[in-house]
């Protein structure tokens, strides 16, 4: 918990003018027909900066308009940020509220002070520019816990009867970013074998991060182990799990949604024959919605999600599942890569091209075994080499060319680095924009 003294403000931030950018009303908790609010210049936030270790500041300002002059000795903003959780449950006949409750800030700064005692105002613009601790949770609204901020602005008046105030109170909206570099992450490999027979490889994205908002593909490659297994579909599911628990009993609560729900049937599915077993690829889309709570951990509210695979089974007793947990968070790109992937005479996927800001580009190998970079040029130049000259290769693990052919079943003929690439590329992409 964070609590401010009294802090005086020195205002950084221009005035806003005619204050355009100004807050919807229904941000507005309680309103005063004198009292305004409007975002800085450009901007359709307070926040200014990103929630964590750096420093993290809120911008903007308070108007007054008054019809008449208003003696106005000085003006206090104040926010406060609260943790709460609220849910009933039925013991017996009775209904019994479990509630939670944490301050996570409680900061008061003075913006604005009479240069006297007191000052006759009718119209005047007031920017702040306030910093705010370290961090501090992102907000989160669910229907069982919330972590929200407000922001309320005082006016300290005097009249022929003593003193009074004015106020006008907010909601103050903070999220969390997290900055991913394309150019130096690689994507999460998930492997492993079913009971029933089936070896799967699915390339998640780096740190298993899928952006709100964003879309998601997640390329997969299956190989059947046994000759009479098969797939009838994939059922595809994101899920987040949330768990809130109150602060004066040992009482907890978990609730289970489900964000997202895939079915693949089989005829979606590419087949191949490799080395006298049945392979087949496929790339997953998954669609993050905007309105999705991130993953979080706090004092009474933790939310996690999980990414559930099924495999429903042709001639099989027995479906396969997989469970992964992820994190859902807002991601801000910091080299944007443009991906092409590069599939085998049958449809199978072998590698992607990534080209990012900084006038790089590389190859990335897909298979069950391992990825491989391959720095090229983002020219449009030529890459000589074939695939079996191991030499121009740099794996992530030690692999010969000749592993490469056998894993992913492909001859020299098949495919060749003999042309410029940006010939042989599909434009199909097949990664997440991170």
């Amino acid at each position: 918990m964070y609590f401010s003294s009294l802090n005086h403000v020195h205002s950084e931030v221009p005035p806003t003018g005619s204050f355009k950018n100004k807050p919807q009303i229904d941000v507005y908790i309680k309103s005063h027909k004198n009292i305004k609010f409007s975002f800085a210049e450009d901007e359709i936030t307070f926040q200014q900066g990103n929630l964590g270790k750096s420093d993290t500041f809120l911008t903007g300002a308070v108007h007054l308009n008054y019809p008449r002059a208003c003696v106005v000795k000085n003006v206090h903003l104040h926010l406060k940020g609260i943790e709460k959780t609220f849910w009933y449950k039925t013991q017996a006949r009775l209904k019994v509220l479990y509630t939670g409750e944490h301050t996570l800030v409680d900061q008061l700064n003075k913006i604005w002070e009479a240069s006297e005692n007191a000052e006759e105002i009718t119209a005047l613009d007031i920017p702040f520019k306030i910093q705010i601790p370290y961090n501090l949770q992102e907000t989160i609204i669910t229907e069982i816990g919330t972590v929200q901020y407000t922001l309320r602005v005082t006016v300290s008046t005097k009249g022929l009867f003593g003193t009074g105030t004015h106020f006008a109170k907010l909601y103050c909206p903070l999220k969390r970013t997290l900055t991913l570099d394309h150019a130096l992450l690689l994507p999460c490999r998930m492997h492993g074998k079913s009971p029933n027979g089936i070896e799967y490889t699915f390339m998640l994205p780096p740190n298993k991060i899928f952006g709100l908002g964003d879309y998601v593909s997640i390329p997969m490659t299956l190989r059947f182990l046994r000759p009479s297994i098969g797939i009838e579909k994939l059922e595809v599911v994101l899920k987040a799990l949330m768990e809130f628990s109150c602060s004066t009993q040992n009482e907890k609560t978990r609730v289970e949604k489900q964000l997202v729900d895939i079915i693949i049937p089989d005829t979606e599915l590419q087949y191949v024959q490799s080395n006298y077993l049945e392979e087949c690829s496929h790339i997953i889309e998954i669609f993050i919605p905007h309105i999705t709570q991130p993953t979080c951990q706090g004092r009474f509210i933790n939310i996690s999600h999980q990414l559930c695979i099924k495999f429903c089974l042709w001639r099989s007793n027995t479906d396969f599942l997989i469970e992964e947990f992820v994190r859902v968070a807002n991601i801000s790109e910091k080299h944007k890569a443009q991906r092409s992937s590069l599939r085998d005479s049958n449809g199978l996927l072998i590698m992607s091209r990534e080209s990012f800001d900084d006038s790089s580009s590389e190859y990335r190998y897909l298979d069950s075994e391992y990825i491989g970079v391959r720095q090229l040029p983002a020219n449009g130049g030529c890459a000589s080499n074939q695939f079996k000259s191991s030499s121009s290769l740099a794996l992530t693990s030690k692999v010969s060319a000749s592993s490469l052919y056998k894993d992913l079943s492909l001859s020299s003929s098949t495919v060749s680095l003999n042309t410029p690439y940006p010939s042989i590329l599909s434009s199909t992409p097949y990664f997440q924009r991170w």
